[in-house]
């Protein structure tokens, strides 16, 4: 047996096989990539309550694609509009007529699409487009950055290119491997969920995202601003427009809201909140690119009881996509659009 065992750890150190991708629990590939005219229905859960085995009640989903391989319900070449961003944009747990392409839609009369997949960076959002060979001149291109994770991928993206991103010697052995695995098990309930939840009136509230979205990484700020530069002006020389939006965390929002247990990380709020807002903003004065800062409408809704997250989730739920649409609606480089 120990001779055995020792095979397999020695196949696992030379490569030969990947312990972390055969035995973590893999989740689910739908909506991390093109796929042309999909349409698959089923049944999912919240996604920071799934995580630390917290109580959530399944959820039904239907899941369409266009001719691009996007979540879009009506199937076009082209549009108007075009929302660019990641898993707050595919909104998977919302019908999509909940969605702010779909709501925006409605409230402009011009079609919008959504061009966005799952846990892209900000850069590879822009090699999507690309990709994807839209029509731009007359077009705007609205591109959603959240503060939730897009340091991190952004950081991702870029060593994966290099070559840098590997798991150490520890996390690649099969022993690592099998020690998480009877942890899932044995403590099917996370000891982290207490200390970041918070109660909002009788209502649970998790949160993800904290200073993991941000600790030593802050240097991201600039590559993302440097690369919405570069996509802003190749856009503007093809005949279109682009602006941004800045999407706050969770805790941002509704973090002052919050009743925190005793000893929880998140009660000392400004520790926990990166720079990417602020040096976004800083970014569009310089550059002259528009900012819509979602910060405030948001924090508006939640103090009117109108919570823009789902309870144990890192995504917005219909209230949420509904405020993002007004204010888009409102927001000059759309106002301008819908004037022509």
């Amino acid at each position: 047996m120990a001779g055995s065992y020792g095979l397999l750890e020695a196949a696992g150190a030379a490569g030969l096989v990947s312990w972390p991708e055969l035995l973590t629990p893999r989740v689910s590939e739908l909506g991390t990539q093109r796929v042309p005219h999909l349409d698959v229905a089923g049944t999912t859960f919240q996604d920071t309550a799934s995580y630390w085995g917290l109580r959530s009640e399944p959820m039904a989903f239907r899941y369409r694609t266009d001719r691009h391989g996007f979540r879009n319900d009506i199937d076009r070449a082209d549009a108007d509009v075009y929302l660019l961003g990641d898993s707050m944009l595919v909104a998977a747990l919302l019908p999509f007529p909940d969605t702010v392409a779909a709501q925006l839609e409605r409230v402009i009369r011009r079609p919008v699409m959504q061009i966005a997949l799952i846990g892209k960076s900000p850069q590879e959002e822009h090699q999507l487009f690309r990709n994807a060979g839209l029509k731009v001149r007359g077009r705007l291109v609205i591109q959603f950055i959240t503060e939730d994770n897009d340091l991190l991928d952004s950081r991702h993206f870029r060593e994966a290119g290099s070559g840098a991103v590997q798991a150490s010697l520890k996390e690649r052995t099969l022993a690592n491997q099998l020690v998480l695995a009877l942890q899932r098990l044995t403590q099917p309930v996370s000891s982290i969920a207490a200390m970041r939840s918070c109660a909002i009136g009788d209502q649970t509230y998790t949160f993800l995202w904290a200073r993991n979205s941000f600790a030593g990484f802050e240097g991201e700020t600039a590559v993302i601003s440097d690369a919405l530069l570069r996509f802003a002006a190749e856009l503007r020389a093809a005949g279109g427009d682009f602006g941004v939006v800045f999407v706050p965390s969770k805790l941002r929002v509704l973090g002052p809201l919050c009743r925190f247990p005793a000893g929880s990380d998140l009660s000392d709020l400004a520790s926990n909140l990166g720079p990417l807002r602020d040096h976004l903003l800083a970014s569009s004065e310089r550059s002259g690119i528009p900012l819509l800062d979602l910060t405030e409408p948001l924090l508006t809704a939640a103090r009117a009881d109108r919570i823009p997250w789902f309870w144990g989730d890192t995504h917005w739920n219909a209230e949420g996509h509904r405020v993002a649409a007004k204010a888009l609606a409102a927001w000059n480089p759309v106002r301008e659009l819908r004037a022509y």
